[in-house]
């Protein structure tokens, strides 16, 4: 049997669930009338084991697309630009901090298009100095 998308994201579901019902024990369920702090996470996680074993019964029933493979060099280059982000947000200010989250995270993609790269970061500067500067009011330096 392959390893298709279904099988594996119904296995995360039942064991995130699983892990829920869990440690959901540890609170007072109560009764429907008059539900403890256990109660709802029980339930949302019953539900979500149900919800896996569907995605793992259409899965084995129907099969599916397999699983691609991971794009690492995509993930370490876009983790690497969140990471430059907060690292740089405070020391540069909001202006360049944007210009080299979406410079290094456009590295990422194929082709490099350093015009398109230019105009978004450009208007995503716009946007977040005009709502988390000037509408907000946060203590963000907009220039080191």
């Amino acid at each position: 049997m392959a390893v298709t998308k279904d099988l594996l994201s119904g296995a995360i579901f039942a064991l995130v669930g699983l892990i829920v019902v869990i440690e959901a024990q540890n609170h007072a369920m109560g009764s429907l009338l008059r539900m403890g702090p256990g109660y709802y996470p029980t339930f949302v996680g019953v539900l979500a084991i149900l919800i896996g074993a569907a995605l793992i019964a259409k899965s084995v029933m129907q099969g599916g697309p397999a699983v691609p493979r991971i794009a690492f060099r995509e993930t370490a280059i876009l983790t690497a630009s969140i990471i430059v982000f907060a690292v740089s947000l405070e020391r540069l200010g909001l202006v360049i901090s944007t210009y080299l989250l979406i410079g290094i995270g456009s590295l990422a993609a194929r082709p490099y298009r350093p015009l398109e790269t230019l105009l978004l970061s450009t208007a995503l500067v716009i946007v977040g100095a005009a709502v988390f500067w000037w509408f907000l009011q946060l203590p963000i330096p907009l220039w080191p």
